[in-house]
Protein backbone atom coordinates (compact mmCIF):
# COMPACT_ATOMS: atom_id res chain seq x y z
CA UNK A 1 0.00 0.00 0.00
CA UNK A 2 1.67 3.36 -0.84
CA UNK A 3 1.94 5.07 2.19
CA UNK A 4 3.84 8.62 2.82
CA UNK A 5 7.11 7.91 1.35
CA UNK A 6 5.71 6.42 -1.77
CA UNK A 7 3.11 9.36 -1.74
CA UNK A 8 5.27 11.84 -1.61
CA UNK A 9 7.22 10.39 -4.72
CA UNK A 10 3.92 10.71 -6.59
CA UNK A 11 3.90 14.12 -5.98
CA UNK A 12 7.13 14.59 -6.87
CA UNK A 13 5.65 13.31 -10.71
CA UNK A 14 3.03 15.29 -10.84
CA UNK A 15 5.20 18.58 -10.25
CA UNK A 16 8.01 17.47 -12.47
CA UNK A 17 5.89 16.48 -15.27
CA UNK A 18 2.42 18.78 -15.20
CA UNK A 19 2.90 21.70 -13.38
CA UNK A 20 2.47 24.73 -15.29
CA UNK A 21 0.69 23.01 -18.05
CA UNK A 22 -2.57 23.33 -19.27
CA UNK A 23 -4.78 20.42 -19.39
CA UNK A 24 -6.09 20.07 -23.07
CA UNK A 25 -8.45 16.88 -22.01
CA UNK A 26 -9.31 14.58 -20.38
CA UNK A 27 -10.86 10.93 -20.70
CA UNK A 28 -12.04 8.68 -17.80
CA UNK A 29 -13.70 4.79 -17.04
CA UNK A 30 -16.62 4.76 -15.42
CA UNK A 31 -15.44 3.59 -11.95
CA UNK A 32 -17.97 4.37 -9.10
CA UNK A 33 -15.71 3.00 -6.44
CA UNK A 34 -12.76 5.29 -7.35
CA UNK A 35 -14.49 8.63 -8.77
CA UNK A 36 -16.56 10.08 -5.82
CA UNK A 37 -17.94 12.13 -7.90
CA UNK A 38 -19.62 11.79 -11.44
CA UNK A 39 -16.60 10.44 -13.61
CA UNK A 40 -17.89 12.93 -16.81
CA UNK A 41 -17.81 15.62 -13.88
CA UNK A 42 -13.82 15.00 -13.30
CA UNK A 43 -13.22 15.26 -16.91
CA UNK A 44 -15.41 18.65 -17.52
CA UNK A 45 -13.84 20.01 -14.32
CA UNK A 46 -10.07 19.93 -15.24
CA UNK A 47 -10.15 20.74 -18.67
CA UNK A 48 -8.95 23.96 -19.97
CA UNK A 49 -7.19 25.20 -16.54
CA UNK A 50 -3.74 25.03 -15.65
CA UNK A 51 -1.98 22.64 -13.19
CA UNK A 52 -0.55 25.03 -10.38
CA UNK A 53 0.58 22.82 -7.59
CA UNK A 54 0.98 19.76 -6.55
CA UNK A 55 0.36 18.65 -2.87
CA UNK A 56 0.05 16.35 -0.57
CA UNK A 57 -1.18 15.81 3.27
CA UNK A 58 -0.37 12.20 5.13
CA UNK A 59 -1.48 9.61 2.04
CA UNK A 60 -3.47 12.04 0.12
CA UNK A 61 -2.32 13.58 -2.93
CA UNK A 62 -4.34 17.36 -3.86
CA UNK A 63 -3.86 18.91 -7.48
CA UNK A 64 -4.64 22.66 -7.64
CA UNK A 65 -6.06 24.29 -10.77
CA UNK A 66 -6.22 27.69 -11.97
CA UNK A 67 -9.39 29.25 -12.65
CA UNK A 68 -12.42 28.85 -11.28
CA UNK A 69 -13.94 25.66 -9.75
CA UNK A 70 -12.78 22.42 -7.87
CA UNK A 71 -9.90 20.71 -7.37
CA UNK A 72 -8.44 17.31 -7.73
CA UNK A 73 -8.27 14.94 -4.75
CA UNK A 74 -6.51 11.41 -4.93
CA UNK A 75 -5.95 9.17 -2.32
CA UNK A 76 -4.02 5.63 -3.89
CA UNK A 77 -5.28 3.23 -1.64
CA UNK A 78 -3.72 -0.18 -1.36
CA UNK A 79 -2.90 -0.55 -5.27
CA UNK A 80 -3.33 2.92 -7.03
CA UNK A 81 -0.73 4.60 -9.05
CA UNK A 82 0.27 8.09 -11.08
CA UNK A 83 1.96 7.16 -14.27
CA UNK A 84 3.11 9.77 -16.97
CA UNK A 85 3.73 8.10 -20.25
CA UNK A 86 7.40 7.59 -21.26
CA UNK A 87 8.51 7.91 -17.40
CA UNK A 88 9.66 4.85 -15.66
CA UNK A 89 7.04 3.87 -13.18
CA UNK A 90 7.41 3.45 -9.57
CA UNK A 91 8.20 0.80 -8.34
CA UNK A 92 6.29 -1.31 -5.44
CA UNK A 93 6.97 -4.37 -3.22
CA UNK A 94 3.60 -5.21 -2.80
CA UNK A 95 2.03 -5.08 -6.42
CA UNK A 96 3.61 -4.42 -9.94
CA UNK A 97 2.62 -1.62 -12.50
CA UNK A 98 2.58 -2.45 -16.32
CA UNK A 99 5.87 -0.94 -17.71
CA UNK A 100 4.61 -1.50 -21.72
CA UNK A 101 0.90 -0.87 -22.52
CA UNK A 102 -0.44 3.16 -22.24
CA UNK A 103 -3.12 3.55 -20.94
CA UNK A 104 -1.66 0.69 -18.60
CA UNK A 105 -4.32 -1.72 -17.39
CA UNK A 106 -7.39 -1.07 -15.03
CA UNK A 107 -6.73 2.98 -15.56
CA UNK A 108 -9.31 5.31 -14.55
CA UNK A 109 -8.76 8.42 -15.80
CA UNK A 110 -6.25 9.78 -18.22
CA UNK A 111 -4.77 13.71 -18.71
CA UNK A 112 -3.23 15.05 -21.76
CA UNK A 113 -1.53 18.22 -21.34
CA UNK A 114 -1.31 21.16 -23.79
CA UNK A 115 2.33 19.60 -24.63
CA UNK A 116 1.09 16.53 -25.02
CA UNK A 117 2.18 15.14 -21.73
CA UNK A 118 0.38 11.84 -20.69
CA UNK A 119 -0.22 11.65 -16.73
CA UNK A 120 -2.46 8.50 -16.04
CA UNK A 121 -3.98 7.14 -12.53
CA UNK A 122 -4.61 3.16 -12.42
CA UNK A 123 -5.89 1.47 -9.03
CA UNK A 124 -6.61 -3.04 -9.61
CA UNK A 125 -7.64 -3.63 -6.36
CA UNK A 126 -10.45 -0.39 -6.97
CA UNK A 127 -9.34 1.22 -3.05
CA UNK A 128 -8.54 4.32 -4.56
CA UNK A 129 -10.51 7.53 -4.12
CA UNK A 130 -10.66 10.76 -6.72
CA UNK A 131 -12.84 13.75 -5.48
CA UNK A 132 -13.13 17.23 -6.73
CA UNK A 133 -13.16 19.92 -4.17
CA UNK A 134 -13.30 23.93 -3.55
CA UNK A 135 -10.66 24.30 -0.56
CA UNK A 136 -9.03 20.55 -0.22
CA UNK A 137 -7.00 21.52 2.56
CA UNK A 138 -10.10 22.26 4.28
CA UNK A 139 -12.25 19.96 3.73
CA UNK A 140 -12.65 15.87 4.78
CA UNK A 141 -10.64 13.96 3.87
CA UNK A 142 -7.65 16.08 4.46
CA UNK A 143 -9.21 18.60 7.06
CA UNK A 144 -9.87 16.04 9.24
CA UNK A 145 -6.02 14.50 9.26
CA UNK A 146 -3.15 15.13 12.22
CA UNK A 147 -0.04 16.96 11.00
CA UNK A 148 1.86 15.55 7.99
CA UNK A 149 5.37 14.47 9.86
CA UNK A 150 7.16 15.05 6.97
CA UNK A 151 6.14 18.57 5.99
CA UNK A 152 6.60 20.15 9.41
CA UNK A 153 8.82 17.42 12.03
CA UNK A 154 7.28 17.41 15.18
CA UNK A 155 8.13 19.07 18.03
CA UNK A 156 9.30 17.34 20.96
CA UNK A 157 7.36 18.51 23.52
CA UNK A 158 3.37 18.30 21.22
CA UNK A 159 4.41 15.24 19.92
CA UNK A 160 5.34 13.73 23.73
CA UNK A 161 1.36 15.40 24.68
CA UNK A 162 -0.25 14.47 21.70
CA UNK A 163 0.68 10.86 22.49
CA UNK A 164 0.07 10.86 26.13
CA UNK A 165 -3.41 12.62 25.36
CA UNK A 166 -4.13 9.55 22.96
CA UNK A 167 -4.23 6.57 25.23
CA UNK A 168 -7.45 4.77 25.06
CA UNK A 169 -10.11 3.18 27.67
CA UNK A 170 -7.77 1.79 30.22
CA UNK A 171 -4.95 2.46 29.05
CA UNK A 172 -4.93 -0.71 26.17
CA UNK A 173 -4.26 1.34 23.37
CA UNK A 174 -1.07 -0.08 21.72
CA UNK A 175 1.51 2.21 19.85
CA UNK A 176 1.31 0.42 16.50
CA UNK A 177 -2.39 1.36 16.73
CA UNK A 178 -1.84 5.03 17.56
CA UNK A 179 0.66 5.37 14.67
CA UNK A 180 -1.91 4.17 12.22
CA UNK A 181 -4.74 6.16 12.84
CA UNK A 182 -4.74 8.80 10.57
CA UNK A 183 -6.12 11.77 12.91
CA UNK A 184 -4.46 11.03 15.90
CA UNK A 185 -0.97 11.89 16.87
CA UNK A 186 0.09 11.92 12.94
CA UNK A 187 -0.86 11.32 9.09
CA UNK A 188 0.77 9.57 6.35
CA UNK A 189 1.99 6.03 8.34
CA UNK A 190 0.89 2.79 7.22
CA UNK A 191 2.12 -0.60 8.25
CA UNK A 192 5.77 -0.26 7.06
CA UNK A 193 6.76 2.48 7.93
CA UNK A 194 5.05 1.89 11.48
CA UNK A 195 7.07 -1.52 12.05
CA UNK A 196 10.13 0.79 10.45
CA UNK A 197 10.12 3.14 13.31
CA UNK A 198 9.03 0.77 15.92
CA UNK A 199 12.17 -1.22 15.24
CA UNK A 200 14.41 2.03 15.08
CA UNK A 201 13.14 3.10 18.51
CA UNK A 202 13.23 -0.33 20.03
CA UNK A 203 9.58 -0.48 20.80
CA UNK A 204 7.80 -3.43 20.71
CA UNK A 205 4.30 -2.59 18.36
CA UNK A 206 2.22 -4.10 21.20
CA UNK A 207 3.38 -1.89 23.75
CA UNK A 208 0.66 -0.16 25.41
CA UNK A 209 1.31 3.62 25.05
CA UNK A 210 -0.01 4.64 28.75
CA UNK A 211 3.53 2.85 29.51
CA UNK A 212 5.65 4.24 27.44
CA UNK A 213 8.26 7.01 29.52
CA UNK A 214 9.05 10.54 27.96
CA UNK A 215 12.27 8.72 26.59
CA UNK A 216 10.71 6.18 24.91
CA UNK A 217 8.31 9.06 23.48
CA UNK A 218 11.35 10.55 22.14
CA UNK A 219 12.69 7.94 20.74
CA UNK A 220 10.16 6.99 18.77
CA UNK A 221 9.77 10.95 17.37
CA UNK A 222 13.66 10.83 15.99
CA UNK A 223 12.50 7.40 14.92
CA UNK A 224 9.64 8.57 12.43
CA UNK A 225 11.59 11.57 11.59
CA UNK A 226 14.72 9.63 10.20
CA UNK A 227 12.67 7.28 8.52
CA UNK A 228 10.67 9.34 6.56
CA UNK A 229 13.55 11.66 6.12
CA UNK A 230 15.97 8.53 4.25
CA UNK A 231 12.92 7.56 2.40
CA UNK A 232 11.18 10.38 1.34
CA UNK A 233 14.75 11.34 0.04
CA UNK A 234 15.60 8.58 -1.92
CA UNK A 235 11.98 9.04 -3.20
CA UNK A 236 10.85 5.52 -1.88
CA UNK A 237 12.83 3.60 -4.13
CA UNK A 238 13.67 0.51 -2.28
CA UNK A 239 16.79 -0.76 -3.30
CA UNK A 240 18.12 2.58 -2.06
CA UNK A 241 16.42 2.00 1.98
CA UNK A 242 19.50 0.94 4.15
CA UNK A 243 20.72 -2.02 4.45
CA UNK A 244 20.09 -2.19 8.02
CA UNK A 245 16.32 -1.82 7.61
CA UNK A 246 13.83 -4.31 8.69
CA UNK A 247 11.72 -3.42 5.56
CA UNK A 248 13.73 -5.53 3.72
CA UNK A 249 12.85 -8.47 5.91
CA UNK A 250 9.27 -8.03 5.85
CA UNK A 251 7.54 -9.11 2.43
CA UNK A 252 7.70 -12.46 2.02
CA UNK A 253 6.61 -13.38 5.36
CA UNK A 254 6.78 -17.17 5.06
CA UNK A 255 4.14 -17.04 2.07
CA UNK A 256 4.16 -20.43 0.58
CA UNK A 257 7.04 -21.35 3.12
CA UNK A 258 5.33 -22.04 6.19
CA UNK A 259 7.99 -21.71 9.30
CA UNK A 260 10.58 -20.09 7.22
CA UNK A 261 13.36 -18.22 9.72
CA UNK A 262 13.24 -14.80 8.76
CA UNK A 263 16.37 -12.85 10.26
CA UNK A 264 17.33 -9.17 10.45
CA UNK A 265 21.53 -7.94 9.81
CA UNK A 266 23.04 -9.27 13.15
CA UNK A 267 21.28 -12.65 13.12
CA UNK A 268 18.09 -11.75 15.30
CA UNK A 269 15.11 -13.27 14.08
CA UNK A 270 11.80 -11.55 12.79
CA UNK A 271 8.37 -12.62 13.79
CA UNK A 272 5.12 -11.50 12.80
CA UNK A 273 2.31 -10.80 14.89
CA UNK A 274 -1.45 -9.35 14.65
CA UNK A 275 -1.67 -6.04 16.09
CA UNK A 276 -4.27 -3.41 15.91
CA UNK A 277 -5.65 -5.72 13.06
CA UNK A 278 -2.50 -5.71 10.85
CA UNK A 279 0.33 -8.04 10.27
CA UNK A 280 3.61 -6.53 12.01
CA UNK A 281 7.21 -7.24 11.54
CA UNK A 282 8.76 -7.67 14.85
CA UNK A 283 12.16 -8.51 15.99
CA UNK A 284 11.92 -9.66 19.89
CA UNK A 285 15.45 -10.07 20.56
CA UNK A 286 15.40 -6.01 19.91
CA UNK A 287 11.87 -4.56 20.35
CA UNK A 288 11.06 -5.92 24.52
CA UNK A 289 7.17 -6.14 25.30
CA UNK A 290 7.12 -4.40 29.02
CA UNK A 291 4.46 -2.86 31.58
CA UNK A 292 1.74 -1.56 30.72
CA UNK A 293 -0.71 -5.36 31.03
CA UNK A 294 1.44 -5.91 34.03
CA UNK A 295 4.72 -6.69 32.47
CA UNK A 296 4.80 -10.45 32.70
CA UNK A 297 1.25 -10.63 31.15
CA UNK A 298 2.24 -8.54 28.42
CA UNK A 299 5.35 -10.43 27.56
CA UNK A 300 3.40 -13.57 27.62
CA UNK A 301 0.10 -12.21 25.45
CA UNK A 302 3.13 -11.34 22.85
CA UNK A 303 5.00 -14.32 23.19
CA UNK A 304 1.42 -16.56 22.34
CA UNK A 305 0.91 -13.98 19.47
CA UNK A 306 4.01 -14.82 17.97
CA UNK A 307 3.63 -18.21 18.15
CA UNK A 308 0.38 -18.24 16.69
CA UNK A 309 1.36 -16.10 14.18
CA UNK A 310 4.45 -17.84 12.81
CA UNK A 311 1.79 -21.17 12.30
CA UNK A 312 -0.70 -18.75 10.57
CA UNK A 313 1.83 -17.38 8.29
CA UNK A 314 0.45 -14.00 7.11
CA UNK A 315 -2.67 -15.55 5.08
CA UNK A 316 -4.94 -12.55 6.15
CA UNK A 317 -2.42 -9.50 5.28
CA UNK A 318 -4.39 -8.42 2.01
CA UNK A 319 -8.04 -8.70 4.22
CA UNK A 320 -6.34 -6.75 6.64
CA UNK A 321 -5.13 -3.85 4.66
CA UNK A 322 -8.52 -4.07 3.26
CA UNK A 323 -10.14 -3.45 6.84
CA UNK A 324 -7.65 -0.69 7.37
CA UNK A 325 -8.47 1.26 3.92
CA UNK A 326 -12.00 1.11 5.37
CA UNK A 327 -11.41 2.70 8.80
CA UNK A 328 -9.46 5.02 6.99
CA UNK A 329 -12.03 6.23 4.65
CA UNK A 330 -15.05 5.83 6.46
CA UNK A 331 -16.57 3.28 3.39
CA UNK A 332 -18.71 0.30 4.28
CA UNK A 333 -16.39 -2.69 4.87
CA UNK A 334 -18.45 -5.51 3.11
CA UNK A 335 -19.50 -3.59 0.17
CA UNK A 336 -15.56 -2.58 -0.22
CA UNK A 337 -13.83 -5.88 0.88
CA UNK A 338 -16.32 -7.76 -1.77
CA UNK A 339 -15.65 -4.83 -4.70
CA UNK A 340 -11.88 -5.54 -3.89
CA UNK A 341 -12.73 -9.78 -4.37
CA UNK A 342 -14.36 -9.30 -7.81
CA UNK A 343 -11.80 -7.06 -9.21
CA UNK A 344 -9.28 -9.25 -8.15
CA UNK A 345 -11.15 -12.16 -9.75
CA UNK A 346 -11.48 -10.27 -12.93
CA UNK A 347 -7.73 -9.54 -12.59
CA UNK A 348 -7.66 -13.59 -12.62
CA UNK A 349 -8.73 -13.75 -16.02
CA UNK A 350 -6.38 -12.14 -17.55
CA UNK A 351 -6.19 -8.63 -19.12
CA UNK A 352 -5.67 -10.59 -22.94
CA UNK A 353 -9.25 -12.60 -22.19
CA UNK A 354 -11.41 -10.02 -22.40
CA UNK A 355 -11.51 -6.62 -24.39
CA UNK A 356 -10.12 -3.53 -22.84
CA UNK A 357 -12.61 -1.05 -21.09
CA UNK A 358 -13.52 1.62 -23.41
CA UNK A 359 -12.07 4.73 -22.58
CA UNK A 360 -14.91 7.21 -22.24
CA UNK A 361 -14.21 11.07 -23.58
CA UNK A 362 -15.27 13.15 -21.01
CA UNK A 363 -13.99 16.28 -21.98
CA UNK A 364 -16.37 18.83 -23.28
Amino acid sequence: MPELPEVEAQRLLIERNMVNKKIDRVETIDDANVFKIPHGSFAAALKGRTVLEAGRRGKNLFILLGGEGSHAVIHLGMTGCLRVKGVQAQKFVDFKTDQTDWPPPYWKFVIVADDGTEMCMTDVRRFGSIHLLKDPLNEPPISSLAPDPYLKEPEAESFRESIKAAVGPAGRTTIKGLLLDQEAVVCGVGNWVADEVLYHARIHPSQPVSSLSDGRIEDLRLSLVNVLEKACEVEADSDRFPSTWLFHHRWFKGKGKKGAIIKVEGGHTVKFLTVAGRTSAVVPAVQKLTGGLNGSKAQKKGDNEQAQDSQDGCENNEEADAKEEDGERGESGTKRKQDALEASDEAGEGQKKRPRPQRKRSAR
